[in-house]
């Protein structure tokens, strides 16, 4: 099983040819990363608690559709929001509610319980380690999981508090990961006098990390491993809609065909890691095509691979 954890956050999107008017979506990056994965075929667990509100029913709604196992109990928190606009490319911008809601209500104790000790690997990021007593919480929780782990710490400056404690805390998240996922916007706000590929390369030497991953968006993504593995895929040129949740879908896409290769605990080969980031960059440009979070099946994945057809 694939654990995830993190924000449960519901995407008001505003809808682009009527400005002022917004859609709602369940989204939230990790929960986004927990839906993909179930979607790839992945068996999935969520960790977070969910609230009881109306929205939240609408997360567990979902998460019974798609067979990903609640792990925790529910919080009579409320749910977060986020508003979303899009510029002129499908770029999003974030606005941010989530004080007191219902995945940031975390005890240790009872996140360390509900831990399946049968997990094949456990993802992490955004929102839940940007700051605040739960973000520490799960910076901690990480020292006693026992399989590996992969981290997207997917930045956003406005929510991020105190920049010196975050990267603290950061520092030390990348101590227990096994693999660490950075776009190159992530870098740029982390370390913008460094070259994105040197600071993950950096990054993996200091902190003793197997698996790389670095994401650029439109031009495509590297896979870099310890042994000195360095491979580069480009990514399909489609007609995107918005870019919404792409990160998250790499990441699921990339979890999904590590565990179905047996090689999330193991450092892959060459040939291994381009047909991991072939089957993650597949999987967001189909999300890209896509309004809002909406991660392609492993069957849609699949049938773009053997085809190089794309539909949304």
């Amino acid at each position: 099983m694939l654990v995830v954890a993190g924000e449960t956050i519901v995407d008001l999107i505003e809808v682009s040819d009527r400005k002022g008017q917004f859609q709602a979506f369940t989204g939230g990056g990790p929960y986004n990363v927990a839906k993909g994965a179930a979607k790839m075929e992945v068996k999935t667990g969520y960790l977070s608690p969910v609230s009881t509100d109306s929205f939240g029913d609408d997360f567990v709604a979902e998460m019974e559709e798609l067979n990903v196992i609640a792990l925790s109990p529910r919080s009579n928190a409320p749910s977060g929001l986020a508003i979303v606009k899009k510029d002129a490319t499908g770029h999003p911008s974030y606005s941010f509610y989530r004080e007191r809601t219902a995945d940031r209500d975390i005890d240790l104790q009872r996140v360390k319980a509900a831990m399946p000790s049968a997990a094949k690997a456990f993802y992490i990021g955004g929102l839940a380690i940007a700051h605040g007593q739960d973000a520490d919480i799960w910076a901690e929780f990480l020292n006693d999981v026992a399989c590996p782990v992969f981290v997207d710490p997917n930045i956003r400056p406005t929510f991020i508090k105190d920049r010196e404690s975050f990267l603290q805390r950061l520092a030390k998240i990348y101590d227990a990961s096994r693999i660490v996922k950075l776009s190159d916007e992530d870098i740029e706000w982390i370390a913008p006098e460094v070259h994105p590929h040197d600071y993950l390369v950096e990054v993996m030497d200091k902190h003793d990390v197997a698996l790389g991953l670095l994401t650029m968006g439109a031009k495509g993504a590297h896979a870099i491993t310890k042994s000195g593995g360095d491979v580069f895929v480009a990514a399909p040129v489609v007609e995107t809609v918005d870019t919404v949740g792409a990160g998250d879908c790499f990441s699921a896409a990339s979890l999904a065909s590590l565990l179905c290769k047996n090689s999330i605990d193991s450092i892959p080969t060459n040939e291994v890691l381009a047909e991991v980031l072939n089957y993650a960059v597949t999987a967001a440009a189909i999300n890209c095509m896509r309004s809002g979070a909406n991660a392609p099946t492993h069957a849609e994945i699949t049938h773009a691979l053997s085809t190089s057809s794309f539909t949304p």
